[in-house]
Formats: structure tokens, C-alpha cells, sequence
């Protein structure tokens, strides 16, 4: 059953802390696999598919959850099936995540702060503001 497996924005974090653990980048399926194990889900959660379509319901969420992390500027994929960290340690030790107040409900799992600038969409220009656990 579906319920068992988090909603896409419950992976917002596990990717930013799965593409930080392997050196700020890294392909699709390497950051599927790290979040599966980072989050301990178990074959019967993995194996769950969609009846339609037959894909992977973790990994279309993680899908998801990319794809917003791209739109708020905190991922960038710079090629076909790489996805890279589009922020860096924040020189002045502030922590949490720099979030345009439009995007600030997909950002429900991570430490968000309001900031005065944030950069343009896609650019994969860094934030102001990053997490502690990424500095």
C-alpha cells in the first residue's frame, strides 16, 4: 500500500544530505540508492509500483522531489541523469535554507529562514543560505 512509502516532499532533505554525502553529486541512481538506505526502506517498500504505468513509486517521489529542488535553486542537473548541490557553505555561519516565500511550501521538511535574495530558477547560482549540516 502507498501509504507506507513518504510523500515527494518528505525526500526534500534525504536528497540535499544524500547529494552532500557523495561529494555534492551524483547520478540517479546513486542517489536513489543512497536515500533508500540512508532511510532504511525495506524490498516490500521498493518494490511498490504503480498499476498503470508500472514504475517505481520511491523513486518517481525522489523524482519529484528533485525536480522541485531544481525550481527552488538548491539542485541543478547539468546533464542527463546527473544531478549536483547548487548551493554552497554560507560564509557568514548563518544556517537554514534561503526559500522564495512562493516556494516556501515545498520546503516543509527543511530548516527555512527568509531571505532578501534568492537566485533565478535553474541558474544553479548559490544561496545565501544553507543548512547547517552542509556546511
Amino acid at each position: 500500500m502507498t501509504t507506507d512509502i513518504p510523500k515527494y516532499d518528505a525526500f526534500f532533505r534525504p536528497v540535499i544530505l544524500a547529494l552532500h554525502a557523495m561529494g555534492s553529486s551524483g547520478s540517479i541512481n546513486e542517489i536513489d540508492d543512497r536515500i533508500a538506505s540512508d532511510l532504511r526502506l525495506g524490498p516490500d517498500t521498493l518494490d511498490q509500483t504503480y498499476k498503470k504505468t508500472g514504475v517505481s513509486i520511491v523513486a518517481d517521489r525522489i523524482a519529484w522531489a528533485r525536480s522541485h529542488l531544481k525550481i527552488a535553486g538548491l539542485a541543478d542537473n547539468p546533464s542527463r541523469g546527473v544531478w549536483v548541490l547548487a548551493v554552497r557553505p554560507n560564509p557568514s555561519g548563518l544556517s537554514g535554507i534561503c526559500v522564495p516565500s512562493h516556494l516556501s511550501p515545498l520546503a516543509t521538511s527543511l530548516p527555512v529562514t527568509s531571505c532578501a535574495q534568492r537566485s533565478r530558477r535553474g541558474s544553479g547560482r548559490a544561496l545565501d543560505r544553507v543548512p547547517a549540516y552542509i556546511q
